[in-house]
C-alpha cells in the first residue's frame, strides 16, 4: 500500500504543472491577438475574390453559431417546459399505484431529439 500512496502523491504535480502551462500559453496566444487596426490593414491586402471568400465563410460562420444557439435555448425550454410537466403528471397519478416515473424520461429525450436535429441542421450550413 505504501507504494501506491507514494505513486498517487508523484503524479499530482505533474497535472497541476500542465494546467498552469495551458493557462501560460492561452495568455501568451491572447497576447499575439491582433489589433483591429492590424485586422484591417491585412483585410485591405486581400483581393476583392479573397475578401469576397473571407465574408462568406465569417457569415456562414455566425450563422452557424446562431443555429446553434437558437437550438441550445429551444432544448432548455423544453427541458424546463417538459420537467414541470413530468411533475405535474407524476403528482396528479401519485395515488393510481401506477409506474408514471418514464414521464421523467420524456424531457430528456425531447432535449436529445432537439440537438440532434439542430446539430445535423448546423453541419448542413455550407
Amino acid at each position: 500500500m505504501r507504494g501506491v500512496a507514494r505513486g498517487a502523491s508523484e503524479y499530482a504535480p505533474r497535472t497541476v504543472a500542465k494546467g498552469k502551462d495551458k493557462r501560460a500559453s492561452e495568455a501568451a496566444q491572447a497576447a499575439d491577438a491582433m489589433s483591429d487596426e492590424e485586422f484591417q490593414r491585412k483585410l485591405d491586402a486581400l483581393t476583392p475574390e479573397q475578401k469576397a471568400m473571407f465574408m462568406r465563410a465569417f457569415e456562414l460562420a455566425l450563422r452557424k453559431r446562431r443555429v446553434l444557439l437558437m437550438g441550445y435555448l429551444a432544448a432548455v425550454i423544453a427541458l424546463i417546459l417538459g420537467l414541470l410537466w413530468a411533475l405535474y403528471i407524476y403528482g396528479k397519478t401519485l395515488g393510481s399505484g401506477e409506474f408514471m416515473a418514464w414521464v421523467f424520461l420524456v424531457p430528456l429525450f425531447l432535449a436529445g431529439v432537439i440537438l440532434f436535429g439542430v446539430g445535423r441542421l448546423a453541419r448542413r450550413i455550407k
